[in-house]
């Protein structure tokens, strides 16, 4: 098969995260040239308590591997758990929360912990998507809950990207 020249097109325009969210990638990958199709206003938080975008230190933590190469971290596990239930208390559906971890390991210890830390409530948390970061790809979530893991080492993670050139090196 012959190979085929093509030329990369940017979308210029995104409409599902909120500004603050999409401005991370804007700033890091698109160099500016992102544009929000969507208003801070159009897209307020669920809940008053927790702002659009969060980010929290579980610095405690540690990366623990699980003899297949997957990486779990007990500590920032139990702070999803806990970010869950503080949602669900205030207001937010189940089934509108979805978590992304990057490793099989993390998935696992953390679908366990809501599956039997809380029975009352065990019923609803069942509608809360967990998956890896591959699994989970187009899917959407009002809420989503990113776990990293790794408290040692960046991992797999650690890439030089360029979005605009089509460039990818994976470390």
């Amino acid at each position: 098969m012959d190979s085929v020249d093509y030329c990369p097109v940017l979308l210029r325009t995104q409409y599902r995260c909120h500004p603050r969210i999409s401005g991370i990638a804007n700033t890091l990958f698109y160099r500016g040239q992102l544009c929000d199709g969507v208003t801070e206003d159009s897209r307020q938080p669920l809940s008053p308590v927790f702002p659009t975008l969060s980010f929290y230190d579980e610095a405690g933590g540690q990366e623990v591997t699980d003899g297949s190469g997957s990486y779990y971290n007990e500590s920032e596990a139990r702070l999803v758990v806990l970010l869950i239930h503080a949602l669900v208390m205030e207001g937010v559906e189940a089934g509108s929360i979805g978590v992304i971890t990057l490793y099989k390991a993390q998935m696992y210890k953390i679908i366990t912990s809501l599956h039997t830390d809380n029975p009352a409530v065990n019923k609803q948390l069942k509608c809360v998507q967990v998956s890896t970061v591959d699994a989970f790809q187009g899917g959407e979530k009002d809420v989503i809950i990113l776990s990293c893991v790794r408290s040692n080492n960046i991992g797999f993670i650690d890439s030089d990207n360029d979005v605009l050139s089509g460039e990818r090196t994976w470390h």
